[in-house]
């Protein structure tokens, strides 16, 4: 029965009966009462579920942005530590204190070794050793003036290229003069060079030193042996030194 079907009951019902005007009133009220009160309870109920579907829908937004942020969408190619190697999706193994290079590790004690001093190439060395020299003997001009030098010290500065300071002064005063600020070659035989195509003995003294013995013979000097001295200077092998022995 509607509200309105039972208000009209109500307001007919005949005032000889058991319900008096009084009480049919209070009646009344409480009909016109209670959809008041059924809406506002409607509206509490409502207004619950809004916010709880309110709440939700945050919780949801935020649920997907984490989610969506913890996704790489850069398509870098560098895997971080324990990331899918591969289509076959096998993790790279890292062995924490094995992979390390010791020899990379500086404590603040270790101090990098000198590299060792390669064998001397004993014929480069001695067959440079004689072309630095005649070099300078056949570009002078026909009175024998030297033509790439102007005094005695620049010319024995270019000797140590491949020989010692001693030895370099040693050929210079043995086969150069100065005279009116020019260099001229000295008349004389050229030393007696060391003969690749003959046999020699190669004795290393230590690593910077090695003698280089050959024995040679001609009816100027008789038989001798050459005694060539090589050694290290700021990591090139030089002559340092000749010596010669007469042999019997």
């Amino acid at each position: 029965m509607t509200r309105n079907k039972l208000e009209e009951e109500l307001n007919s019902f005949p005032k000889n009966n058991r319900l008096n005007e009084k009480t049919k009133q209070k009646m009344i009220n409480v009909i016109k009462s209670e959809p008041l009160e059924d809406h506002r309870e409607g509206g509490h109920i409502f207004m619950k579920k809004t916010v709880v579907a309110l709440v939700s829908v945050a919780l949801f937004a935020g649920l997907t942005f984490f989610l969506f942020s913890e996704i790489d969408f850069t398509g870098d190619d560098h895997a971080s530590p324990g990331e899918t190697n591969g289509q076959h999706g096998e993790r790279d193994e890292i062995n924490i204190g094995t992979d390390i290079d010791e020899g990379s590790i500086d404590d603040g004690n270790n101090h990098t070794s000198e590299e060792e001093t390669p064998e001397p190439e004993v014929e480069r060395v001695l067959t440079e050793f004689e072309e630095v020299f005649m070099n300078v003997i056949e570009n002078s001009d026909e009175n024998g003036k030297v033509t790439n030098h102007e005094s005695k010290e620049d010319l024995s500065e270019h000797f140590t290229q491949i020989m010692s300071p001693q030895l370099a002064e040693w050929h210079v005063e043995t086969y150069f003069r100065e005279e009116e600020g020019d260099v001229f070659v000295i008349p004389t035989d050229t030393p007696l060079w060391f003969d690749d195509s003959k046999p020699y003995d190669e004795v290393k003294e230590n690593d910077e030193t090695y003698h280089v013995y050959q024995i040679r013979e001609n009816e100027m000097i008789g038989k001798v042996e050459m005694i060539y001295i090589l050694t290290v200077d700021e990591g090139k092998w030089i002559v340092e030194n000749i010596d010669s022995e007469e042999q019997s």
